[in-house]
């Protein structure tokens, strides 16, 4: 234990002035100073450590008056301010000279340079000390450079300030391009440019990135960057002639603006947002959303976010994106455990998982959501419900009149949209046959993933008295019968008119735009934020049974059962002939019945989950006020809580008995006491 942890009775007036650990200056330990030290730092070690002059020793017969003080010439005490004295709950270990150990020239040939621990004649020893010549020369240094005059003190002290100045215009230059990097993140921009080296970076002709491009504009408004800027485009060009004139080496070059101190800077607030989720997430439960995808780079990247309750509030935070190395569902689950791992969050307080429909994802046996489910037997699996609903109107699309359809149309868009020329003869019909805000539509285009295209664009092409199918005739008739087009777009109009002609098509058309009538709103109302979804449920039944409704009014006619014959017995079980009949048994009934079976199918998981939950709604209160719960309601949640569920029952009832009271505005529960 050092001089600075030393112990002082409670009535002693004396204080120790040793040094802390924390002190800011050159002290490598209580009693030593690097030699590299400056003057400001020396005197910053003498004032900070000496003197410690305990009231009392223990372990040595002393008289601490004639220690710590001296007799002049004139008979007075002046008091030894250069002694320090190192001791142990008042038992002394060493004696050390401060003034000596920071402004001797050779420290080491003084005992008390390094600590005297030979206390027999210790009063001889401090006087042969005191008079020494090595001593006085470091008193009369040390008077030298506490005066602030001294060449050596304003030397040091101009230094120091020339630093601070450097220091702070340092971290003023990064304060710039720490709020340059999150504006840029904000807006989703792109940082990076085809030329980015200072040295060229007045040259206009170069895409320089948005990133140094706003630095630039941010300069003419900063001096401070300005300045800086212009000294670092100064250097940078040093520098390349430097490389054109030596071809070994390119020579450091620090600028706190190139594309490394971007990455750190992004790197810092990576680490420092993970830190915040963290401390918001603490050891709770909490959900989580994962979902990849390529970049531009073709680098599978997963996306992780985590959704947890934290001061009464949801919060649903963006926590990593991590390269998918195997997109197998082991893959990705050792992936994810690793990514918490690092950021020691537990992965067992998985509640909850989200993802999409593939194998990898929803596998029962190898799929991401079943090793979660071996960490946690209670986390639930959710499939987005509005992803779901799509997919069924995927499943329903395979049927081959329905590929021949949604083909067709993405077929027309195309052929419009390729050529300027055919958009001019488009826009020159379209302004002839239609007036007001149907002169701006257009051929929607379908893509695999944007379900909603579909709908688009038959609804635009067959429904209504404003749809496009006129139009689209009067279009393909004129380029077809036009010399202005070469033979492929003739052929292929004529092809396209063709095909949109056919029975097939325009009743296959016809056929689809009530189902999707029906199931376009509820797949809007599926990815609304306010979503109920006990109602979205309700939406979906009502769906299936639209569809049954359609299928019974609109063809009532039913097939007749076929039994199956043996081998010597008359076949008469004939293809249907009548195209009504044959549309009726191929593709009506086979498209009606693929998505009433997707829909019940895939809509079947967690609904006791679901409806244990609106029993939690405040708007479902009065029924439990009133008793109208069935045994059945929370027995779910009960299992997944691991709550008794009759506890869970009688908390429910309680809390929903005060909620009125307790919901009040303050001023009427004040009116109430």
């Amino acid at each position: 234990m050092c001089a600075s942890t030393s112990t002082v009775e409670p009535d002693d007036k004396e204080t120790n002035n040793c040094p802390s650990s924390d002190d800011v200056c050159s002290i490598t330990n209580q009693f030593k100073l690097d030699a590299s030290s400056n003057i400001l730092q020396k005197l910053q070690f003498i004032e900070k450590i000496n003197p410690n002059q305990p009231p009392r020793l223990t372990n040595v017969p002393w008289v601490l008056h004639r220690v710590y003080n001296r007799i002049d010439s004139n008979g007075k005490s002046v008091p030894r301010k250069w002694i320090t004295v190192e001791c142990i709950n008042y038992d002394v270990k060493a004696i050390y000279c401060t003034i000596c150990i920071a402004f001797s020239i050779s420290n080491s040939t003084s005992n008390f340079c390094n600590g005297c621990t030979n206390f027999k004649n210790i009063y001889a020893a401090i006087e042969s000390h005191e008079i020494s010549k090595g001593h006085s020369l470091a008193v009369e240094a040390y008077f030298s450079a506490s005066n602030e005059n001294s060449i050596d003190f304003v030397v040091s002290r101009d230094m120091m300030n020339h630093r601070k100045e450097q220091v702070m215009e340092r971290i003023h230059i990064l304060e710039q391009v720490f709020d340059i990097i999150k504006f840029i993140g904000k807006q989703n921009l792109s940082y990076r440019g085809s030329s980015e080296t200072l040295c060229d970076i007045e040259n206009s002709n170069f895409n320089h990135g948005n990133f140094l491009e706003l630095l630039k504009f941010t300069a003419k408004r900063d001096m401070v960057l300005n300045k800086y800027l212009t000294a670092a485009i100064q250097r940078s060009k040093q520098r390349k002639q430097h490389v054109e004139l030596n071809s070994k080496g390119r020579g450091a070059l620090i600028t706190l603006l190139s594309k490394t101190t971007v990455n750190k800077v992004i790197d810092a607030i990576l680490l420092t947002m993970r830190k915040t989720i963290k401390n918001e997430l603490g050891d709770r439960q909490f959900s989580i959303q994962v979902d990849s995808t390529q970049d531009i780079g073709t680098i599978d990247q997963a996306a992780i976010c985590l959704r947890y309750v934290s001061n009464s509030q949801i919060k649903e935070r963006l926590f990593s994106v991590v390269q998918v190395k195997t997109s197998s569902g082991k893959g990705l689950y050792e992936l994810l455990k690793e990514c918490f791992s690092q950021n020691d969050i537990n992965f067992k307080n998985i509640i909850g998982s989200s993802f999409d429909g593939a194998a990898n994802m929803q596998g029962e046996f190898n799929g991401l959501r079943a090793f979660i489910k071996q960490e946690n037997q209670n986390s639930v699996y959710i499939w987005c419900y509005a992803h779901i609903l799509n997919l069924c109107v995927c499943d329903t699309c395979e049927n081959l009149a329905a590929k021949n359809l949604f083909g067709l149309l993405n077929r027309l868009a195309t052929f419009f949209s390729d050529s300027y020329k055919k958009m001019g003869v488009w826009k020159e019909i379209q302004e002839k046959l239609t007036t007001g805000q149907n002169k701006l539509k257009k051929l929607q285009k379908i893509g695999e993933t944007r379900w909603w295209s579909r709908e688009k664009a038959l609804l635009w092409m067959f429904d209504g008295n404003d749809c496009l199918y006129p139009i689209v005739i009067n279009a393909l008739d004129f380029v077809a019968t036009s010399k202005t087009f070469d033979p492929k777009s003739i052929s292929e109009a004529n092809s396209l008119k063709e095909k949109l002609c056919q029975f097939n098509i325009i009743v296959t058309a016809h056929l689809f735009l009530p189902i999707f009538k029906s199931i376009g709103p509820t797949s809007t109302y599926l990815q609304s934020k306010n979503l109920d979804i006990l109602n979205a449920f309700l939406m979906v039944d009502k769906c299936i049974s639209d569809i049954k409704i359609f299928i019974e009014n609109d063809f009532p006619k039913t097939r007749r059962r076929i039994k199956k014959l043996m081998f010597d017995e008359v076949y008469d079980d004939e293809a249907p002939t009548d195209p009504k009949h044959k549309f009726r048994v191929e593709v009506f009934q086979c498209i009606i019945d693929q998505l009433r079976t997707s829909l019940t199918e895939r809509f079947t998981n967690n609904k006791s989950l679901v409806a244990d939950m609106q029993y939690l709604l405040p708007k479902h209160y009065n029924d439990i006020r009133n008793k109208l719960i069935p045994k059945s309601a929370l027995q779910k949640l009960s299992l997944l809580s691991s709550v008794d569920h009759s506890k869970l029952i009688d908390e429910l009832e309680h809390f929903a008995g005060i909620y009125d009271k307790i919901s009040k505005p303050l001023y009427k529960k004040t009116v109430d006491i």
